[in-house]
């Protein structure tokens, strides 16, 4: 497992978890465009199980730390983070951090991300949102006066998902994005992603996919990663114990 890149600390915001009114919670269940329910965590995000069974096997590492941002471009081509932090680094499982203030309104952006199991399968879930219920990326949004084209999210653009020592593969199953305009109690939108994604999730960096819907309303989005983590079975004390017979007898010839 490589080490966190922190040389760019001083041109990327480090970031702390707000301490009121925002805890971390990972919508269970298949997902669909109507409704989506908010009201438990996903089984397990402790220190991640050790087996060689996927899907259903936790990789990512303890209290990893990976990049979140939103993008916006203009028509003129100039590009600008929505979120004041850019890049900012957050802490898997530590609930919303703030990543900024919102461009163009006193609200903050929040975002989280976690790894967690859900129906026998392996999730890594990112949410953007803003403080307030206000829009994402409002209709009045502009860079320099030039209104906005698309937005995009981009998540370990800098800073990736690490994963334990020893996980040996990490597929992607399905990604998708979900959009709400409720703070997430209920998704309008239902994207698939996976096309846009490399079939390997090692390391996790997702750049996001432009938007051409500014203004339309969205205030949450959740992007879900369905992964199968491989990590291979140490040799059971059986196995261990008939070769280490083997090898006294051996000696004893």
């Amino acid at each position: 497992m490589k080490s966190h890149n922190l040389k760019a600390a001083g041109a990327f915001a480090l970031v702390l978890p707000l301490s009121v009114g925002f805890a971390g919670v990972v919508p269970l269940g298949p997902p669909t465009a109507s409704l989506i329910t908010a009201s438990g965590d996903f089984e397990g995000g402790g220190d991640g199980g050790f087996g060689d069974r996927a899907p259903g096997t936790l990789g990512v590492a303890v209290n990893d730390i990976a990049s979140i941002a939103v993008n916006m471009t203009a028509a003129s081509g100039a590009q600008a983070f929505m979120n004041g932090g850019g890049h900012s680094l957050v802490t898997r499982g530590s609930g919303f951090t703030d990543i900024g203030v919102h461009r163009g309104s006193n609200a903050r952006v929040l975002a989280s991300w976690d790894e967690g199991i859900s129906g026998g399968r392996t999730y890594i879930s990112v949410i953007m949102k803003t403080s307030n219920g206000g829009h994402l990326v409002p209709v009045t949004s502009n860079i320099d006066g030039s209104g906005i084209a698309s937005w995009n999210w981009s998540f370990g653009a800098v800073d990736p998902v690490d994963y334990q020592e020893g996980v040996t593969s990490v597929l992607l199953r399905s990604a998708r994005a979900f959009f709400s305009r409720n703070g997430g109690a209920s998704f309008f939108g239902n994207t698939n992603i996976l096309p846009n994604l490399p079939p390997s999730f090692n390391p996790g960096v997702d750049l996001g996919l432009p938007l051409l819907t500014a203004g339309d309303g969205t205030n949450y989005v959740l992007i879900r990663y369905e992964v199968d983590i491989t990590i291979p079975a140490p040799a059971s004390g059986l196995a261990l114990a008939s070769g280490l017979a083997l090898v006294s007898r051996r000696r004893r010839r």
